[in-house]
């Protein structure tokens, strides 16, 4: 991300906070955000979140592309690393429907509903392309969060017992739960 960018962030974060009569700890509060984020927005120390990004364009009621200036679209775009996504496409797509296969019918269920998701995200001509990066970036935050928990699950035990399986199926079987509801609830939530 270039300077520019970088200034108007955080300029435009203060500002806005400002014209609102806010103080960096109410602003953050309304936004659901930490005091030390909006004191690292304005001082470009970091750049929001998706979810974070979210919360501040409701909160201060105006746009991503207006809190980044008119890059934002290539802000975290990188040539080397869309030139090595792009080539990976499509053994990606094969391997996922494969693997998608060999699963339980609810892994499979869910997949194919966040499928159908993303595929309405993807297409829909309501939602702006920020409001697009946005819902797949949820997406990519909750599945990121259900891969952290399982993996700490499986490492409880080098060779876990009969108990120790089922007990991490259980927990799994609650994750994806825990999981599709988010998403349900997100989704119903955005399309209201």
């Amino acid at each position: 991300m270039n300077s520019k960018n970088e200034y108007s962030l955080g300029i435009r974060i203060k500002q806005l906070r400002k014209e609102l009569n806010l103080t960096q700890k109410e602003l953050a509060e309304k936004a659901g955000l930490k005091t030390s984020a909006i004191i690292s927005y304005e001082n470009n120390q970091r750049e929001p979140t998706g979810r974070a990004l979210a919360a501040l364009e409701k909160t201060l009621n105006v746009s991503g592309s207006y809190l980044f200036g008119d890059d934002i679209n290539l802000a975290h775009y990188d040539k080397e690393i869309m030139d090595a996504v792009n080539e990976s496409w499509l053994y990606l797509f094969s391997t996922i429907t494969y693997l998608i296969k060999t699963n339980d019918p609810l892994t499979q269920k869910l997949i194919f509903n966040i499928m159908v998701e993303l595929k309405s995200i993807l297409g829909s001509k309501s939602m702006s392309n920020h409001q697009k990066t946005v819902s797949i970036e949820l997406i990519h935050d909750l599945i990121m969060s259900l891969s952290i928990a399982t993996d700490r699950a499986n490492l409880t035990k080098e060779k876990p017992s009969e108990l120790d399986i089922e007990r991490n199926n259980t927990f799994k079987a609650k994750r994806v739960e825990e999981y599709s509801e988010s998403l349900n609830k997100f989704f119903s939530d955005f399309h209201n």
